[in-house]
């Protein structure tokens, strides 16, 4: 079953995941991935490797995007 996280932030060595469906942290060395990583990045585990969601974090980021300018709106 492959699982989806958004990279929360980076703590030197390490990302600081969060599981899309449970919410739960986890910590992943920076080794474990072979290619650039940044804040907001979604990350698709297969349960041998990592890889970029784009997709899922293009989509993410209109709908915050969305919500932000619906709440602009409200003022």
């Amino acid at each position: 079953m492959e699982k989806k996280y958004i990279v929360d932030r980076i703590e030197g060595d390490y990302l600081v995941l969060e599981d899309m469906s449970d919410k739960k942290i986890l910590n992943l060395n920076l080794d474990q991935v072979d290619f650039k990583v940044k804040e907001g990045d979604i990350l698709l585990y297969d349960g041998e490797t990592y890889t970029k969601d784009e997709e899922t974090r293009e989509e993410r980021e209109a709908s915050i995007k969305e919500k932000f300018e619906r709440l602009k709106k409200k003022d």
